[in-house]
């Protein structure tokens, strides 16, 4: 990529350094999970708030855990750190974009909290309404497309069981809030960049792709596609963070300095 001089050099400490402790995480998680069986995405991925396996730490090591399933889910966050990290860091320096990285990981996380509250209290008035001996036939549906469990034949006694079981089963892992942050200051500093993508062969300018990737989560965050295991609505708070990070920033004059405030 072409977009920052070209003849300097790159001052990777704060990239590399995030990069080598997301790939020892991914790496660690598999060799315990595999020689202990102790998986440490249970400890360090972040559960909903609600859950007994909630920890105050974890809206922070959430963001260096990745999915040991597949190795895509770290490979793409890890090369679009990579790729766009390493130009902000030389902009901002060392500390300027570790504080911007960690800020849209977190408002990621916020964000992901009050998508599972909503959804709770949507699941919540159902199950206390058929514990309190209500007629909830209407919405076994409903409670069906929010929990992911058939719940077609459930009886009023196990709709407890349900909530708790939904609650505990919610978490979240990966950096891409954090790209998706990159990626929103990337279309804002550098709007007319062209975007190349293996599957269109035109250039795209750098603003309309950041917007329609924005669009495309949004659409798949409402659209409720569960079975995709993708925290959209968590992308979308890593730019919307971002967002609030850049405007003030160009309020204060910092956007293209190492200035934090």
């Amino acid at each position: 990529m072409n977009y920052y001089n070209d003849n300097s050099r790159f001052n990777l400490t704060i990239v590399g350094h995030l990069l080598m402790v997301n790939i020892i995480m991914w790496l660690a998680t598999i060799v315990l999970q595999r020689t202990t069986g102790f998986y440490l995405s249970d400890v360090l991925a972040m559960s909903y708030w609600r859950s007994s396996d909630f920890h105050i730490f974890q809206p922070i090591t959430y963001m260096f855990m990745h999915d040991t399933s597949s190795f895509t889910h770290i490979f793409c966050n890890m090369f679009a750190l990579f790729m766009f990290g390493r130009g902000f860091e030389q902009i901002w320096g060392a500390k300027k974009f570790l504080f911007f990285y960690l800020i849209a990981g977190l408002g990621a996380a916020l964000v992901q909290q009050i998508t599972w509250e909503i959804s709770y209290q949507s699941i919540n008035s159902i199950v206390t309404m058929g514990l309190n001996g209500g007629d909830i036939s209407p919405y076994l549906g409903k409670l069906s497309r929010a929990t992911g469990i058939d719940c077609s034949h459930i009886v009023p006694q196990q709709l407890g069981a349900l909530r708790l079981a939904w609650v505990n089963a919610l978490g979240t892992v990966g950096a891409s809030g954090c790209i998706f942050g990159l990626l929103l200051a990337f279309g804002w500093m550098f709007p007319e960049q062209s975007i190349f993508l293996m599957f269109i062969p035109i250039p795209i300018p750098a603003r309309w792709f950041v917007a329609g990737y924005a669009v495309i989560e949004l659409m798949a965050g409402v659209g409720s596609f569960r079975f995709d295991n993708v925290a959209h609505f968590a992308h979308l708070g890593g730019m919307l963070f971002a967002f609030f990070l850049l405007m003030y920033w160009k309020k204060r004059g910092a956007l293209y300095n190492q200035r934090i405030n």
